[in-house]
């Protein structure tokens, strides 16, 4: 912020000087960890998601195969991947992680009909990508990132705020929304009426506000959509009816404590919003990535940027933090094992790049971390958010 602009010369330079240039295949970083497959079936390892998680190590994989006997997600201090397979929809009623230490990193991932996301009291990093839930909350985290990921507006809450309600609130957390769906909840139904009463009628309530960010949270918001939750429509009755649906929800509504950036991103609501939001300009940066590879083999990157930008990846570390605005408050790698020069971003705007998968052990996973920092032409660096490519060994099935 104020070292901005006498820092940006000194980061590029980081950049093009950074130590060992990457090998032809990445090294991970991170240490394998075991498969724990999950289904009441009888086909998986545990019949339930809590069994798996008591019987589970450091840096374990839960791979969610078949409907499991419970109906919650719950990680509380031990660091876990949770993943469900892509054939599989099946729903939760709650996700949830807790008490996080640093240096750690959760990541949840294809998890459809999620009922309650909430993330609290985590100081590591904790990363939702390819998932839905009905609402949530994000309380008092350092790092969290979501990634396609859409809040449906099925539920609302006050995360502890009474008078408060909002279907995805955010409090004390640092958080980056990139290519996701925010939907508020719609009012209440409102009815007209019907038999010796025709004109008897109420209207329909008004729809809760969307996005509620308190405390002293730092929120960046891109390539997304946010929608106001509908007013109540008025339904029944036969005829003219004078009741009328209800108002829409705020889109998102900001405290003053609190930091909201929005970047490609489009806000609906007849309403409109509350507080204020930092409308940034330019494109934003952005890295899809396989769910898994196996070890040894090819997988591409999909880079998203301005033509012009050159691409380089870094690779290994851990995931940290980082609310300054070159990054803008992504997610990024920090301590990274080296960089590798991808390429010119072409007139298209996406850049795809084949990389080679490490070899892993057979039966275990090893979580890939990487992240695609962008040089532009006037020597500025914007970085996409870190990503984890879930790299499986003989013998573990693809998901």
């Amino acid at each position: 912020m104020p070292a901005f602009s006498r820092s940006m010369g000194h980061l590029a330079n980081r950049l093009l000087l950074l130590g060992v240039a990457l090998a032809a295949s990445l090294q991970s970083s991170a240490a394998a960890g075991e498969i724990l497959r999950i289904a009441a079936n009888g086909t998986g390892d545990y019949f339930s998601i809590a069994d798996a998680y008591a019987a589970a190590a450091e840096g374990d994989t839960l791979l969610i195969i078949g409907a499991p006997l419970d109906t919650r997600v719950q990680v509380d201090g031990k660091a876990v991947d949770v993943v469900m397979t892509s054939a599989l929809s099946h729903s939760l009623l709650q996700v949830s992680v807790r008490n996080l230490g640093a240096g750690k990193t959760v990541y949840i991932r294809g998890i459809h009909y999620g009922g309650l996301l909430a993330v609290e009291d985590c100081a590591g990093s904790v990363i939702i990508a390819d998932s839905s839930f009905g609402f949530g909350w994000l309380l008092r985290n350092d790092s969290v990132a979501m990634v396609r990921t859409t809040i449906e507006g099925n539920g609302a809450s006050s995360a502890g705020a009474p008078n408060d309600l909002a279907t995805f609130h955010v409090n004390d957390t640092s958080v980056l929304v990139s290519q996701s769906e925010l939907n508020g909840q719609v009012g209440e139904y409102g009815q007209c009426g019907s038999g010796i009463c025709t004109t008897c009628c109420y209207d329909g309530g008004p729809g809760y506000n969307t996005l509620r960010v308190t405390g002293s949270s730092y929120m960046r918001v891109q390539a997304s959509t946010i929608y106001g939750g509908p007013g109540g429509p008025v339904v029944g009755g036969l005829g003219f009816c004078p009741c009328s649906s209800g108002a829409d929800g705020l889109s998102y509504s900001v405290d003053s404590g609190a930091t909201l950036q929005l970047l490609e991103t489009t806000t609906y609501s007849g309403t409109g919003s509350n507080g204020h939001a930092t409308q940034l300009s330019g494109t934003a940066r952005r890295v899809d990535t396989p769910v898994s590879a196996d070890g040894g083999s090819s997988f591409q990157l999909l880079i998203s940027g301005d033509p012009g930008d050159t691409a380089y990846l870094l690779a290994g570390g851990d995931l940290i933090f980082r609310p300054t605005y070159w990054s803008a408050g992504i997610i990024q790698v920090n301590g990274a094992l080296g960089r590798r020069r991808l390429g010119s971003i072409p007139p298209g705007g996406v850049l795809s790049v084949p990389l080679t998968a490490p070899p892993v052990a057979s039966g275990q996973v090893e979580p890939l971390l990487t992240q695609v920092v962008l040089l532009l032409a006037n020597g500025e660096i914007r970085l996409a958010p870190a990503g984890i490519v879930q790299v499986r060994g003989a013998g573990v099935a693809a998901w």
